[in-house]
């Protein structure tokens, strides 16, 4: 899985405070059908870049137990994995 998101406002800024936060890669491979790992990076783009410098995530997901009862709204809303 690869992914860019972006976090913030996309206006105008108010007072000179811009609205921007952050832009977001990601990469996520799902090894078997229980087990997934994920890595993002955050480029920030406020700011508060020259303090910060961005920040790395990783997740490591454990997919254990079954869902015995699954309902409509499962179905049709399925959950996004990272």
């Amino acid at each position: 899985m690869l992914g860019v998101w972006y976090r913030g406002i996309p206006i105008e800024s108010v007072n000179k405070v811009a609205k921007n936060e952050s832009v977001i890669g990601l990469f996520g491979l799902e090894l078997n059908k229980d087990l997934s790992f994920g890595y993002s990076y955050d480029f920030t783009v406020s700011q508060l870049a020259s303090v910060t410098g961005g920040a790395h995530e990783f997740s490591l997901t454990l997919a254990f137990g079954k869902i015995v009862k699954r309902t409509k709204r499962d179905t049709i809303l399925p959950c996004f994995k990272y």
